[in-house]
């Protein structure tokens, strides 16, 4: 009986940990929530993430909309990952909003339904227990609701709420830009200001932290008014920026280091606060 461990990894298999680890998954939003359940009769460690600006699941993968998604990014050094303890019956939750990630590997998901299948697999965690886990659920993802009016009782106003600036090389000279709910409440936003779009939010585009392009309204046959859009938690609403447009002029060859500021002042019954993006952009 010793030997079952080791014979399951040579034939290609896992060996179930020990004393047993339960994960269930479920969504909120765009939010993945898994719970991890010791199902033995001793304490356990689970090796959860390595801390840092954006936390990162070695172990995590996950399956989405015809596309696989993973949480790791390229780094030469880390702090020692972040380890949960778990009493025997106990669960422990860890929570992953899956559109930033979705954006890192390509693209935003796009709304509708869509099902996920998770796969946690710590058999090489350099701490805690060593285990495969899987699970399926489903996730929606809202379409934002740009408003005709004022905003609704239903926004949540003030700053709270996981509320994200959100960015991607568009093609060319282009960034897209994307104020993402990533919290559990609804709220709403001005849409990002454009050129001969008013907007009482400020957008800054900083190019290699030398260069600072504002997209202001500016003259123009006829301006308009940025509108309010509700986010519903999972949402999120994007602008299309052309960085040779705002430069006035062709930019040079070359990749640029791109790194987007947005402040929106407090208004009554939508979301205020500061939100920061940095990306890099190859222009042919």
């Amino acid at each position: 009986m010793r030997l079952w461990g080791p014979l399951l990894v040579l034939c290609g298999l896992t060996a179930p940990a020990l004393g047993g680890v339960r994960m269930d998954a479920r969504t909120h939003g765009s939010v993945l929530v898994l719970t991890f359940t010791n199902t033995g009769e001793k304490p356990i460690e689970l090796e959860r993430r390595f801390p840092g600006p954006v936390p990162m699941y070695d172990a995590l993968t996950v399956g989405v909309a015809g596309r696989g998604l993973s949480f790791t990014l390229p780094r030469r050094a880390t702090p020692p990952p972040e380890v949960a303890r778990i009493p025997a019956g106990g669960s422990f939750t860890e929570s992953v909003d899956l559109q930033p990630w979705a954006v890192r590997a390509g693209g935003p998901l796009p709304a509708g339904t869509h099902a996920v299948t998770v796969r946690w697999d710590a058999t090489h965690s350099s701490s805690g227990e060593h285990f495969v886990a899987t699970a399926k659920t489903t996730v929606v993802i809202p379409e934002a609701v740009v408003l005709a009016g004022p905003p609704p009782a239903a926004c949540a106003a003030g700053t709270g709420g996981d509320v994200a600036l959100l960015a991607r090389a568009g093609g060319g000279a282009t960034v897209e830009v994307g104020v993402h709910n990533g919290g559990g409440a609804t709220i709403c936003v001005q849409q990002p200001p454009n050129l001969c779009v008013h907007s009482d939010d400020k957008v800054t585009i900083s190019l290699d932290g030398k260069r600072t392009l504002e997209p202001i309204a500016r003259a123009c046959y006829r301006s308009a008014r940025a509108p309010l859009v509700q986010l519903a938690p999972g949402a999120s609403t994007w602008t299309t920026y052309d960085l040779a447009q705002l430069a006035g002029g062709a930019l040079a060859r070359g990749t640029y280091d791109v790194a987007i500021a947005l402040v929106a002042p407090a208004e009554p019954g939508r979301w205020h606060g500061a939100l920061a993006a940095q990306l890099y952009v190859a222009i042919p």
